[in-house]
């Protein structure tokens, strides 16, 4: 992890730590990979229909970045 987060590098390690930080939780995650049935990791669209069809919400570390920019977060 990099202090400061996404604001300092846009990895999904830094993503999931800021996601339990905005949410007030202790800053520790669980990072997997979705993978499709040939093995080959699944991309963004892959992904996205993946959420879609179990009901399940997709952000990006864009989002995040976005967020804690909008909100001034530059700190958390």
């Amino acid at each position: 992890y990099t202090e400061g987060g996404v604001l300092r590098r846009t990895g999904h390690t830094e993503a999931s730590v800021d996601l339990c930080k905005l949410s007030g939780l202790q800053p520790v995650g669980v990072i997997c990979e979705l993978v499709k049935d040939d093995g080959s990791m699944a991309r963004r669209d892959d992904c996205r229909a993946f959420a879609d069809k179990h009901g399940l919400k997709l952000i990006t570390i864009a989002d995040i970045i976005k967020y804690r920019l909008d909100k001034g977060l530059l700190n958390i």
